[in-house]
């Protein structure tokens, strides 16, 4: 459990403006956005066992987007730092900066998983 005085992970109220008030639509999103961010995430990890810096760029750009879009700024934010690190080849903030990506994953999908 989280400490009451931690934000939320997501801006419920952003993404429920964003859906119009959908449940239905709102569990879709939530459910989409958990199996894509789990697998960008597996992916990212992959690349960097083989040193494969274009790909956790790629991989880190795309959850920053979708993060963004469901109002998860935490998360878009960690992605995009990783995102830049990538991009720089900076191996030694990349660890550092996946595992802070990860936890603020984890948060997210906790949340996600309580739509509806």
């Amino acid at each position: 459990m989280k400490p009451p005085s931690a934000a939320p992970a997501i801006d419920r109220d952003a993404l429920r403006e964003l859906t119009g008030g959908d449940m239905e639509f709102e569990r879709e999103l939530a459910e989409t956005f958990v199996s894509s961010g789990d697998q960008c995430l597996a992916e990212i990890i992959a690349a960097l066992k083989v040193s494969d810096f274009d790909t956790v760029r790629k991989r880190a750009h795309s959850l920053k987007g979708a993060s963004a879009n469901i109002h998860a700024l935490d998360l878009s934010q960690a992605a995009s730092s990783l995102e830049a690190a990538a991009r720089e080849n900076s191996i030694p903030a990349i660890g550092g900066l996946v595992a802070d990506l990860s936890e603020k994953l984890a948060a997210v999908n906790a949340e996600l998983r309580q739509v509806g």
